[in-house]
């Protein structure tokens, strides 16, 4: 294969490989995996072979979070960790370092033993030197347990690298078919796809799927494909909400959509309950969203499909399947959120949701959830994570969207995008005890001529719902009966590290970061305006539970919260980290950018 002769041998290293030794081995760092970062010595970058004398440790604990901070007079260094010398830095913002306090400076690591030292420069090879000196005198048990964590990361990292090898190869050739289509929202998801999660370092990796079915299916790629219909006795399906018209129909059976990376033979292996069978009716043509499993129909593009699919990402624990749970929740706080917004006369044109309450299931196999979006005739809409992406021209559509709706003047748009994003999420939070996971994909901004900077929301299964609060507020709307237990608050430091490693890490820092970086900007100002309007913000909500907590553990903390979900979700079963939920777990933070 290709891809794995490129990680495994020859001198040259690719800028995608290059970008993925350095973004993984930053991760590895601020996960402190394995006591990388606190059993490390920090040497001075003149002499990487030379015994050093541990650098000084410092911690201040948060209202929401710990850990030992790495105190240096020098801004490159080098860790030392057994035989194993990393290149690293002093973390900064304004080289796009987002929540690091120390970051790999170099895409290398070296061995140093008796017999000399040598380089490990490859993907592959980087894994296997850190693996081998990462886990040198760790216990036993827990040793065993990373061994088959670093196979997992292994896989991810072959699967990231085909990934990122084809992206690249391909790229020239989808910017030149998207610039005929510039207004299309759908080019702003596959120019989106183009950018690599802000904080997960392995993001493109789609393991499961081969480089060479990419070009078909992965938005990155723009593809147009088709679904294929299987039927099921309606006795086997649990469902909610009206199918669209268009919906085909079978005597007393129910018809699902399948993407055709989930083929007749693992169908055939993981339906053995479920009877089905393929129905003869023409293939739904489709194109890809930034999340690759959501498609949006050719004829109808006020509805989008969520289907499984079998592969795995960000994480070996994340299969991209879809439960009858999620799809359960998603209709409840659908039904919430929209009750809210109608209610609540702030928000009742500034946000718009998406309605997420029709859906089937017969097994995690075999499911669809039918997105239906609101009416956005003449509207330009793109997920956060497109606002840094570039286009065919080398210009960020943030600029782009500035001079298109705001006179060309980036501040204001910035602006309106924080003060609207923040406005919501906060009082969503404090008034309603209810936080959006808002990340860059869930999250999509709306913009015309007429409305001014809206927002709209997708993805609603994975709201954290407090219901000491969300109960008074919404009465008989709020969100109760959900299934799965991980989406109840348990503590209001839960909502308070949801807000801040999704809503401030992804959707504001991120973005303010990279406007800047890519505009060659300064970008301690753009974050600076983020303190005063949180402060503003919180401000409005002098009574609320929470609003201490916003003040001393997230205006006023040192450090803020950051995932832990290379550990949770690739490298650590659940019984040694005892996360119940792989992509919500923490345990370390970084310094504040506020």
């Amino acid at each position: 294969m290709r891809a794995a002769r490129a990680l495994g041998s020859g001198s040259r290293v690719a800028r995608w490989e290059r970008d993925l030794i350095l973004r993984l081995g930053t991760a590895l760092l601020r996960e402190d995996v394995a006591g990388l970062r606190s059993r490390g010595v920090l040497l001075p970058a003149a002499g990487p072979r030379l015994a050093g004398s541990r650098p000084r440790m410092a911690g201040r604990r948060s209202a929401i979070g710990w850990t030992r901070r790495t105190e240096s007079s020098s801004n490159d260094l080098w860790l030392a960790l057994n035989g194993l010398r990393m290149p690293v830095r002093a973390g900064s913002v304004e080289r796009g370092d987002l929540v690091s306090d120390l970051v790999m400076r170099s895409p290398f690591v070296l061995q140093v033993g008796v017999r000399g030292r040598s380089q490990a420069r490859q993907l592959g090879s980087f894994v296997r030197a850190l693996e081998v000196e990462l886990l040198t005198s760790v216990a036993p048990e827990l040793g065993e347990e990373f061994r088959a964590g670093f196979e997992a990361l292994m896989v991810e990292a072959r699967s990231a690298a085909g990934s990122a090898q084809v992206r690249d190869r391909r790229r020239a050739t989808i910017f030149g078919q998207l610039r005929g289509n510039a207004d299309s929202w759908l080019v702003a998801e596959a120019l989106a796809a183009h950018r690599d999660h802000p904080i997960y370092p392995l993001s493109i990796a789609r393991v499961g799927l081969k480089p060479a079915d990419l070009p078909r299916w992965a938005p990155e790629h723009a593809p147009r494909f088709g679904l294929r219909w299987v039927s099921v006795p309606t006795s086997h399906v649990t469902a909610g909400g009206e199918l669209p018209d268009w919906w085909p129909e079978a005597e007393g059976q129910q018809v699902f959509p399948v993407h055709p990376a989930m083929t007749k033979q693992l169908l055939a292996e993981a339906l053995t309950d479920v009877p089905w069978q393929p129905l003869p009716a023409p293939r739904l043509q489709v194109r890809p969203t930034l999340s690759m499993r959501t498609v949006v129909p050719e004829a109808d593009q006020s509805v989008h499909l969520k289907t499984p699919l079998p592969m795995r990402t960000l994480g070996r624990l994340n299969l991209r399947l879809v439960s009858r749970a999620s799809l359960a929740d998603g209709a409840v706080l659908t039904r919430s959120l929209q009750d809210l917004l109608q209610r609540d006369e702030e928000f009742r044109h500034s946000v718009l949701t998406a309605d997420e309450s029709t859906w089937l299931h017969a097994d995690n196999h075999l499911a669809v959830l039918i997105r239906r979006w609101p009416d956005l005739a003449n509207a330009q809409v793109l997920p956060v994570a497109a606002l840094t992406a570039r286009r065919w021209d080398g210009r960020l559509l943030v600029e782009v969207l500035a001079g298109q709706y705001f006179a060309g003047d980036l501040d204001a748009f910035l602006d309106a995008y924080l003060r609207t994003l923040l406005t919501w999420q906060l009082s969503l939070w404090l008034k309603y005890g209810i936080v959006h996971e808002a990340h860059p994909q869930n999250v999509l901004v709306v913009l015309d001529q007429n409305s001014g900077l809206r927002l709209l929301l997708r993805d609603l299964d994975s709201c954290l719902v407090d219901p000491d609060l969300a109960g008074p507020a919404l009465g008989e709307a709020a969100p109760t009966g959900l299934s799965d237990h991980r989406l109840i608050a348990k503590d209001p430091v839960d909502l308070a590290a949801m807000f801040v490693t999704t809503t401030l890490h992804q959707c504001v820092a991120s973005v303010l970061i990279e406007t800047g970086r890519g505009l060659d900007r300064p970008v301690g100002p753009l974050l600076a305006r983020v303190r005063p309007l949180l402060q503003e913000l919180a401000g409005a909500h002098p009574h609320a539970r929470d609003t201490a907590l916003v003040n001393s553990g997230i205006i006023r903390a040192e450090r803020l919260p950051v995932k832990r979900t290379l550990t949770a979700a690739t490298l650590l079963p659940k019984s040694r980290t005892g996360a119940a939920d792989v992509n919500k777990f923490y345990g370390a933070d970084a310094p504040t950018y506020l």
